[in-house]
């Protein structure tokens, strides 16, 4: 030990995992006092955080800060750190009348350094108002400890187990088919258990989504976004990403309906098939089912006017828009209740925005718009 100076322990140290570091302190004295420094500790907390996509570059000021740097590495960054991020309930019954096996939930984690907790966030549907939220169900406080949301008073629940498995095996309720061929573009293969999560004390099963690459150079970027369809069907949020190797973009249902459920591709656009339509051809259904793509070598304008067909039934955000920056052909999954007898229909997926996209449908004329949810990073 004596050969190498502090600085050189401290580099080697920083390496370490919360529960070697513990090890660590109690070797020798000279550790344990290397190691009682504030700073180093928040460097290390730092980097940890760092690889999380959606997470602030942490600055050394907080205001208000509840625990220090030292107990939230070896508390609750270094056991926790892979929480971060977003999960779907890996549930049973694909074939039962529960309105939840089709709809999904979804489980969001993140740290706030400054309070020195992760928040657990569960996804709740309204039926009154045809939406979903997300509602505080589990704290992690920074000595390790859990509760619920509503008390900080501790409870023996949480992480049961952690582990990798793969995605044939997780989505058996879930066959892969047709309409879910890309999902390990969204699910990654890490699994957690959980035991007891808000007022329940059941052990449920989850499966971490990838983080979004918000950065990517995409035609469209990819992320989350919500759309009402039906009415009653209520809201969706659907998970976008881009597949340069095909040249596609898949919308894949992160909570969906009794029709199409959570875990199956909503939509697929193929950016080899580009449209340019004049209002002429935009003015009927039969019309628009009429129009053919053109080649993606053309000149194609990074503008054209937009029409919803007379007569088609819309879903809209209120906007009314009347240009869009890109349009492509591509196919949309319907299904009967249940997710019985899925089929592709051929659809018009027209671009607004990098947060606002359309879908036209021919075959039950219908025009959805669905809008990026901001607040959804993982």
């Amino acid at each position: 030990m004596e050969i190498l100076p502090k600085e050189v322990w401290l580099h080697i140290f920083s390496y370490l995992d919360g529960a070697s570091l513990r090890i660590v302190e109690n070797i020798c004295i000279s550790f344990r006092d290397w190691l009682d420094d504030e700073l180093f500790w928040f460097h290390r907390c730092k980097k940890a955080l760092a690889t999380v996509p959606s997470h602030k570059p942490l600055v050394t000021e907080r205001a208000k800060a509840k625990a220090p740097w030292k107990d939230l590495f070896l508390n609750l960054i270094s056991p926790y750190q892979f929480l971060l991020g977003c999960w779907q309930q890996v549930m049973e019954g694909h074939e039962s009348k529960n309105n939840q096996s089709h709809r999904g939930t979804l489980l969001k984690f993140s740290i706030l350094p400054n309070l020195g907790v992760i928040y657990g966030y569960m996804s709740e549907y309204r039926l009154e108002e045809l939406s979903h939220s997300f509602v505080n169900v589990v704290v992690i406080h920074s000595d390790g400890e859990f509760s619920t949301h509503r008390s900080v008073e501790r409870y023996p629940l949480g992480v049961q187990n952690h582990f990798i498995r793969t995605l044939d095996s997780l989505l058996v309720y879930r066959p892969l088919d047709s309409h879910a061929k890309y999902l390990d573009q969204v699910y990654s293969s890490e699994v957690m258990e959980f035991n007891g999560l808000g007022d329940s004390t059941d052990t449920t099963t989850w499966v971490k989504l990838h983080p979004l690459d918000m950065h990517s150079g995409c035609t469209l970027k990819p992320g989350v976004f919500a759309s009402l369809y039906g009415g009653a069907h209520g809201e969706e949020l659907i998970h976008i990403c881009q597949l340069p190797s095909e040249n596609l973009i898949v919308g894949s249902k992160l909570l969906g309906d009794r029709n199409v459920p959570y875990g199956k591709h909503t939509f697929v656009i193929d950016l080899n098939k580009p449209l340019v339509l004049s209002l002429a051809e935009q003015e009927s259904v039969s019309r628009l089912s009429e129009v053919v793509p053109v080649d993606p070598k053309d000149d194609i304008p990074d503008s054209q006017p937009f029409k919803i067909p007379d007569g088609m039934y819309r879903e809209t955000d209120g906007h009314n828009y009347d240009s869009c920056i890109a349009r492509y052909a591509g196919k949309i999954t319907y299904a009967h209740d249940d997710y019985q007898d899925p089929w592709w229909a051929e659809a018009h997926f027209v671009l607004f925005s990098q947060d606002v996209m359309g879908i036209l449908t021919t075959t039950y004329p219908t025009f959805l718009v669905y809008t990026r949810r901001p607040d959804f990073i993982f």
